[in-house]
């Protein structure tokens, strides 16, 4: 139980470290930021920053996090009156069939519109 802890408390403090750049990613899912670009949002190099991601993010890289991010606003539309090609613009996908792939290979399943 105190490795919980700790892990928690080294969570939060990853959390204060990359704050900035967790900010940018879920502002701005459209974009996409190079490690370089992100590691200086957090004003660290960019193997701290992606020691402390990974740590923070449960092991996952920022690109899938931007992704992960991407695909729930992508659920969020699908229920808007938004065409799946308007979502992927919106979202910075190539296209409506991208965005569909990365949503079935990230998520198991279909986009459903």
């Amino acid at each position: 139980m105190l490795s919980d802890k700790i892990k928690s408390v080294e969570r939060i403090e990853d959390l204060k470290d990359i704050k900035s750049a967790v900010r940018a990613i879920e502002n701005e899912p459209w974009k996409s930021f190079t490690i370089s670009e992100l590691a200086a949002l957090s004003c660290m190099s960019e193997s701290t920053f992606l020691r402390k991601f990974k740590r923070y993010s449960g092991g996952i890289s920022p690109i899938r996090y931007r992704n992960n991010v991407r695909l729930m606003l992508a659920e969020e539309l699908a229920a808007s009156k938004m065409t799946l090609d308007e979502i992927a613009e919106k979202l910075g996908f190539f296209d409506a069939a991208h965005l569909c792939k990365l949503y079935k290979k990230y998520k198991g399943k279909r986009l459903k519109k």
